[in-house]
């Protein structure tokens, strides 16, 4: 009788947990297309080509070349930090919100 209430209460549990960790990143998702890019200073780090391709759900290293050298997309171009490329998050950040709004 225990392992079912227990059994009951885990999935109570786990549901409730799910339930709310949706909800949160659907609120998150809505609030974030009325939001401006935030100042926060953890938005300017800078991210590897790998981070990036990853962000946009796993892009090819061609695609990432094509929209950094694209002047209508407006995709942010690169930093060339010793002999390697990187993106600041801010500007990411900003350019997903032009795409969000525009």
């Amino acid at each position: 009788m225990s392992e079912t209430v227990s059994a009951d209460f885990r999935g109570l549990f786990a549901a409730n947990f799910l339930s709310r960790a949706v909800g949160s990143l659907f609120k998150q998702s809505t609030n974030y297309a009325c939001q401006m890019p935030s100042a926060d200073p953890a938005d300017e780090r800078y991210l590897t080509a790998k981070q990036v391709r990853a962000r946009y759900g796993d892009i090819t290293s061609v695609t990432l070349y094509r929209w950094s050298h694209d002047e209508q997309k407006g995709f942010p171009k690169p930093v060339k930090l010793s002999e390697h490329n990187y993106w600041r998050l801010s500007e990411l950040l900003a350019w997903e919100h032009a795409k969000i709004i525009g």
